[in-house]
């Protein structure tokens, strides 16, 4: 029954190579431009506009983050809450 079921071969090596700056302008122009793909509220009008100037910090990062070649990935997945008190003594939040 098994010997049945055909699953298709794919190429994936094409997954392990480096980002490229037309892959990451290519996505970048994509992106609604009244729109914030993430938590810090830039635009994709900012990322237009903008490309030229941050064109080469995008492309370390992303470079950086596929050079971890998944080998540890919580560095990205997770974060450090520190607590700021806005009053004298405090700790702990309300």
């Amino acid at each position: 029954m098994w010997d049945s079921i055909a699953i298709q071969q794919h190429d994936l090596s094409s997954l392990d190579e480096a980002f490229t700056d037309q892959e990451i302008k290519r996505s970048i122009d994509l992106l609604p431009s009244d729109k914030a793909p993430g938590p810090d509220g830039y635009t994709g009008a900012f990322f237009k506009s903008c490309w030229d100037i941050i064109k080469d910090d995008l492309m370390s990062a992303a470079n950086a983050f596929h050079d971890l070649r998944c080998l540890n990935l919580q560095l990205i997945n997770s974060a450090n809450i520190i607590l700021i008190p806005k009053k004298e003594g405090a700790d702990e939040a309300d």
